[in-house]
Formats: C-alpha cells, structure tokens, sequence
C-alpha cells in the first residue's frame, strides 16, 4: 500500500547478505513488543478474548503498516526520507498511540458508568525482580538496536555505547529533574524511569549520532519524562500503570524530531543510511 511493493525481500537484503528469513524474525521481534507495551495498559480492563482479537489486528494493521512505510525500501515514507533507527514511531510511537486511542475508548464507557475517575491498576514493586528486570531491558536493548545496523562493524559498537551513554545520562536527568521540581528523587522507580527514557529517546536515532549527542538526548530526557508524567497524571482518562504514554510515545516521537538536529552524516552512511545529512548539532 502506497509503495512499489507492499515488501521487499531478497535472498541478500540491501545488500547485506541477511536472509530474508532472518529480517522476518528481526520484524516479528519488533511486533512482538510493541504489543507487548500496548497490553500493559489494559491490565484487567479488556477481556482476553477482546485482546486476543485485538492482538490479530494491531500486527495486521497498526504495527505493519507503519513498518512497511518506514523500514521498507520500497515505502512511501522511507522514499521521501524520513527514518527511524530502531523503532522510535514505529515501535514506541505506535504503541503509545494506540494506548492512547485504547484509554480514551475505555474511559468513555468508564464515564458512561457513572466513574468519575479511570480506576489505574496499582502494581507492587519488587526492588530485586524490579532490578533484575531492568538489567534484563539494558541486555534487551544492547542486542536489538545494533542488529539494526544489519552487520557487525565499527557502528554496531557505537550503538552500543550511545545506547549506554543516554541510558545513563537519562537516569541521572531524571532523578535530578524529580528532585528540583518535587523534592524527592523518587528513588529506585525513578531511575529505573529515567534509564527507560535514555534507552526510548536513543532508539530512533542510535546509529545516526555521536556519544556527545547521546548523552544531550538523555540529559534532555529526564525533564520530558518529568512533565509529561505531570501532564497525563491529571488526565481523568489516564489510567496507564507503567507509563506508555509518558515514556514510550512521548519519547519515540520527540527521538524522531532529534534526527534533523543531531544527526552526524558520518555514522549514517555507517549504518547503512548515506542519504541522511548533518543535522543542526
């Protein structure tokens, strides 16, 4: 739809030598976890059933169109330029809008009730499990984003240092911003938060920067994450208990806006994507 081919594949994938088999399962991995960070948002509020259903759906239709527009060689988006690393619209984005879209249509129903609030799901932390997951994201992380680059060379190894620069620096930003504007860092969760926030806003543009950028992007992060967190909190409708909207939408689409400035030509062409060109920064 809207391309030459609804998608491309070859025994050598643009040139790479990957079979498209393998590409297959780097996409299906992708769609897997946008899912994945939908469900989480509908905790006890959809019938497996409906979700079930809905699951069909979203890698049908939310989840491949805008893969194939973007990812796609052949895609009308990708055709007119734009890019996206890892999966800032495609993933994050996508995720975070459909949350939106799922929320809202709940909490009309909610109303129609007589709520006065959307009731949030409240979920009792585990320090340990809750660090044990959070590493388990990082190694998550350090292995999906530089299979992006399709190859391993010199970029996949940046990759994986600005992935680990902005992750840090956005924990750092985040407990900062807590502290100025609340008084209280927020302690493990917030961290935790502010290292998610490095890892999402990194993700659209991974193999596009410098580690100077990376860890501007995650300073920056933390802020975002902050007010926005502020803002949906006083939203009747937002009953999001791990932050969908806050963190992954919010983040994915603002990583995206980043290319133009802080995109370095050099580790672009590295990556595979030479068309790009020196952003602002």
């Amino acid at each position: 739809m809207f391309s030459t081919q609804w998608w491309r594949t070859s025994s050598a994938y643009s040139g790479t030598g990957l079979l498209s088999i393998t590409y297959f399962m780097l996409q299906a991995t992708s769609a897997y976890v946008t899912l994945a960070l939908v469900s989480v948002v509908v905790l006890r509020k959809l019938k497996m059933s409906a979700f079930a259903a809905f699951s069909v759906m979203y890698f049908i239709i939310i989840f491949n169109l805008p893969a194939a527009w973007i990812w796609n060689l052949t895609g009308w988006i990708y055709i007119m330029g734009m890019k996206d690393f890892a999966g800032g619209i495609v993933i994050h984005g996508a995720a975070g809008i459909t949350g939106l879209i799922i929320l809202v249509r709940i909490w009309q129903e909610e109303k129609a009730r007589g709520l006065k609030k959307s009731p949030k799901e409240i979920i009792r932390i585990n320090h340990g499990s809750l660090t044990l997951a959070t590493l388990l994201l990082i190694v998550g992380w350090l292995c999906f984003h530089p299979g992006n680059v399709l190859a391993l060379n010199f970029d996949t190894m940046i990759v994986v240092f600005v992935i680990l620069i902005s992750g840090f620096a956005g924990m750092i930003s985040a407990l900062g911003t807590s502290y100025i504007v609340r008084k209280d860092t927020g302690g493990l969760l917030n961290a935790v938060n502010g290292i998610l926030m490095g890892l999402i806003v990194i993700t659209p543009l991974a193999g596009f920067v410098i580690p100077l950028s990376a860890f501007m992007l995650g300073i920056i992060s933390g802020p975002l994450y902050v007010k926005a967190e502020i803002f949906f909190s006083r939203r009747k409708w937002f009953s999001d208990p791990v932050g969908l909207l806050p963190d992954h939408m919010t983040k994915g689409i603002f990583g995206i806006a980043m290319i133009a400035f802080f995109t370095q030509h050099s580790y672009t062409v590295l990556s595979g994507n030479p068309v790009l060109p020196n952003g602002f920064f």
